[in-house]
């Protein structure tokens, strides 16, 4: 029996178009930038509440926003790592080609749960177009979009995936 790698190869073996120079992911200086606006509004949400003793009312819903952005955000980082949740038992019982097919199934079937996803979530950007968030005057649209966004990059690491366990035609130890 093999140990089989099912994941890509590690940032700097192997650079996309979707890939910077440094082997990061462009979704990672997104999510890297909202995740310390996020971290500053939850403090700023902190102190007023308990130091000021009169809390910010838009903190509470902005930081939830914003947590929603960088969770929908950095679920593309984790597809390109091959960081996501599996049973890597499996993997490791079967020879080096089954397992390197059922990796290729497997995303194939995320694959299509990310497409139909993004496309929910494009038909409720549609429907929540002339509502509006309560702490600004901003379409609760947006954050939507964000959600497909992240759906749209969720399909193109997929397919990133996909490719690199198709090009990758010898076992790994």
């Amino acid at each position: 029996m093999s140990d089989v790698r099912v994941e890509p190869p590690k940032s700097g073996v192997h650079r996309t178009r979707l890939t910077t120079k440094a082997g990061y992911g462009y979704e990672d200086y997104a999510v890297f930038v909202m995740f310390w606006i996020l971290a500053a509004i939850v403090f700023s949400q902190f102190f007023t509440r308990y130091v000021l003793n009169d809390s910010l009312a838009w903190t509470e819903e902005i930081a939830r926003f914003f947590l929603v952005a960088v969770t929908f955000l950095g679920i593309p980082i984790g597809i390109r790592k091959g960081s996501h949740i599996m049973v890597e038992v499996f993997y490791r019982l079967l020879p080096a080609k089954a397992a390197r097919l059922a990796a290729i199934a497997a995303s194939l079937i995320s694959l299509a749960f990310y497409g139909y996803g993004g496309y929910l979530a494009f038909l409720v950007t549609k429907l929540v177009k002339n509502q509006r968030i309560s702490s600004f005057d901003i379409s609760k649209s947006v954050l939507y979009a964000v959600v497909v966004a992240g759906f749209v990059l969720m399909v193109l690491r997929c397919i990133e995936f996909i490719w690199l366990q198709v090009r990758d035609t010898k076992p790994n130890a």
